[in-house]
C-alpha cells in the first residue's frame, strides 16, 4: 500500500549549445502536472537545454503545505533538492504563503544557484457548477485579489530571489468564454474526450486544448518565448481555434493589469488548420467486464488508505485512468467508497471508536481524538484521523466499519463522468507519519470564514 498517487517523473531535453535554460523542479498536483509535463517538448522544440522532475499527489495533497506536512512527499522532494543542482522550483498556489515559505526556505539551504522560482494560478474545479458568467467572475476576481496578495506577501519576504507568477489558470477561463460562444470549433462538448473537450470530467480535468494553451502560457512566463518562434507555432497548427493568439492575448492583459472583465481577452476569428485535418475517431469498444479481483487490487494501491466516501472519492477521480486499465467499474468504485478500505483504514476507525465511543460531530472528534493521541498512535496517522471525523457522527463510523469489500458487480465502466460528484477535500492530507496532533476548533472556524474568494482558494487545490 503507497501513498495517495505519487509519482515522480524524471525528463531530461536534448541540448543545444546556444541555450541556455533551466534545471527544474515542479512539485503539485493533476491541474498542475499534466502542463509540467509538456514542457521538455516545447523547451526543446525552442531550443531550450531544460531538464525537470516531479512530484504529485492528487487533490488538495498536491498543495505546498500539504507535500510538506506528509512525511513521505517531503522526504521525496527533499531528496531532489539535496542533489544541489536545482535552478528553478515551480510550486501550485495555495491557500496561504505558509507551504511555499517552508520550500523556499528549503531549497535556497541546498541549492547555491537557486535564485528562481514559478507559482502556478490553476484553474477552478468543479466547472459545471457554474455558469460561464460565475466561472469568469470567481476565477477572475481571485486572480485580481487573493493572488496579487498572495505574490506580494511572498516577494515582499524574499526581495532577492525571483517569483514568476503563472496564471495559466485564465487561460480557461478564456477558453470557456470562447466556447460558450462558439468560437472554440475544436470543441464539442464542454466535458467529455480529451480530444474534442475542454474537460474530461466532473472534476474538471484538462482536455487537449485546454492543456497546450496552459502550457503556452508556462513557456511564456518560464522562458519568454512563443508562438513567435515558428517551431513553437507548428506544434499548434493542427487547432483551428488559434490557441496561440488565445495566450498571448490573455497575457498581454495580464502584464497590463487587466483579466478583460467578463469578455474575452482574444477577439479574433478562428482558422482554418494548417495541419492535414486527423481521421475521425474510430468507434470505441465496449469496456470489459468489471473484474473485481484486479479491481480490488488498483483500489488498495492507488486510492488507499481512506475512510470516508468523499475522500475516496477524490482520489479515485485523478486515478480514473488507471483504474479504468484495472477493469474497474465506476459503480463498483462507488460501492467500494462507501466503506473504508481495508488494512490500516479500519485499524485506526477501530482505535477511534475504542478511545472515542460516541461523539456527535467532528469538533467532538477532535477533541476526543486529541486527547488520546497517545493510544491512537500506533493504529492511526494524523490523515486518517481527519478523515475519520469527516463523518457525521460515532454511529456513522461504526456502520461504515461493519460493510466489507467485494460488493457485487456492476455494469461496466460507462462514458464520462466517470464518477458521481463528490465535495473537494475540506482538510489536506496531513502525511502518513505517527500522528503528533490533531487539528484544533480554531483553525476550522478560521477556514469556514470569507466569501467567494477563499471558497475559490481552497476549491484550487484540484
Amino acid at each position: 500500500m503507497r501513498a495517495p498517487s505519487a509519482v515522480v517523473i524524471a525528463t531530461m531535453s536534448i541540448l543545444y549549445e546556444h541555450a541556455a535554460a533551466y534545471n527544474s523542479l515542479f512539485i503539485g498536483h493533476s491541474f498542475f502536472r499534466p502542463i509540467a509535463e509538456k514542457m521538455p517538448a516545447l523547451a526543446s522544440a525552442a531550443g531550450l537545454n531544460h531538464s525537470q522532475a516531479i512530484v504529485f499527489s492528487g487533490g488538495a495533497s498536491g498543495a505546498p503545505l500539504a507535500l510538506w506536512n506528509s512525511d513521505s512527499m517531503r522526504d521525496e522532494i527533499k531528496a531532489i533538492l539535496d542533489w544541489g543542482n536545482i535552478t528553478l522550483f515551480g510550486m501550485t498556489f495555495d491557500r496561504t504563503a505558509e507551504g511555499c515559505e517552508l520550500w523556499l526556505n528549503y531549497s535556497l539551504s541546498k541549492n547555491p544557484n537557486l535564485n528562481t522560482f514559478m507559482i502556478g494560478l490553476p484553474w477552478l474545479d468543479y466547472p459545471t457548477e457554474y455558469d460561464t458568467d460565475s466561472y469568469t467572475s470567481v476565477v477572475r476576481n481571485a486572480a485580481q485579489t487573493n493572488w496579487t496578495d498572495f505574490l506580494e506577501e511572498l516577494r515582499g519576504k524574499y526581495p532577492n530571489v525571483t517569483i514568476i507568477d503563472n496564471p495559466y489558470g485564465l487561460s480557461v477561463v478564456e477558453l470557456r468564454i470562447l466556447q460558450s460562444a462558439g468560437s472554440v470549433p475544436d470543441v464539442t462538448a464542454m466535458t467529455g474526450l480529451a480530444a474534442t473537450s475542454l474537460f474530461t470530467d466532473y472534476k474538471g480535468h484538462g482536455g487537449d486544448i485546454l492543456k497546450d494553451t496552459a502550457s503556452l502560457v508556462w513557456l511564456d512566463r518560464i522562458y519568454h518565448v512563443g508562438c513567435g518562434d515558428p517551431a513553437i507555432a507548428a506544434l499548434f497548427t493542427g487547432y483551428m481555434t488559434d490557441v496561440c493568439s488565445v495566450a498571448a492575448s490573455l497575457l498581454g492583459a495580464y502584464d497590463a493589469g487587466s483579466v478583460c472583465g467578463s469578455s474575452a481577452c482574444y477577439t479574433a476569428p478562428p482558422r482554418p488548420p494548417t495541419s492535414p485535418p486527423t481521421a475521425p475517431l474510430p468507434p470505441l469498444p465496449p469496456p470489459p467486464p468489471l473484474n473485481v479481483e484486479s479491481c480490488l487490487a488498483a483500489l488498495d494501491e492507488l486510492v488507499a488508505p481512506w475512510i470516508t466516501e468523499e475522500t475516496c472519492l477524490d482520489i479515485a477521480a485523478a486515478e480514473q485512468s488507471a483504474l479504468y486499465d484495472a477493469v474497474c467499474s465506476a459503480q463498483f468504485v462507488r460501492d467500494q467508497c462507501k466503506m473504508p478500505s481495508e488494512g490500516q483504514a479500519r485499524e485506526c476507525g477501530h482505535a477511534l471508536l475504542g478511545a472515542c465511543p460516541t461523539w456527535g460531530n467532528t469538533d467532538q472528534c477532535y477533541a476526543c481524538a486529541q486527547g488520546n493521541a497517545a493510544a491512537l498512535a500506533n493504529d492511526c496517522t494524523r490523515s486518517l484521523v481527519v478523515d475519520a471525523c469527516r463523518q457525521l457522527n460515532s454511529y456513522e463510523l461504526r456502520d461504515s466499519l461493519e460493510l466489507t469489500a467485494g460488493s457485487p458487480p456492476a455494469a461496466p465502466w460507462s462514458a464520462p463522468p466517470l464518477l458521481s460528484p463528490s465535495p473537494p477535500p475540506f482538510f489536506a492530507d496531513a502525511g502518513n507519519g505517527a500522528m503528533l496532533g490533531i487539528i484544533i476548533g480554531g483553525t476550522i472556524a478560521a477556514l469556514l470564514l470569507g466569501g467567494a474568494a477563499v471558497y475559490f482558494l481552497v476549491r484550487l487545490f484540484v
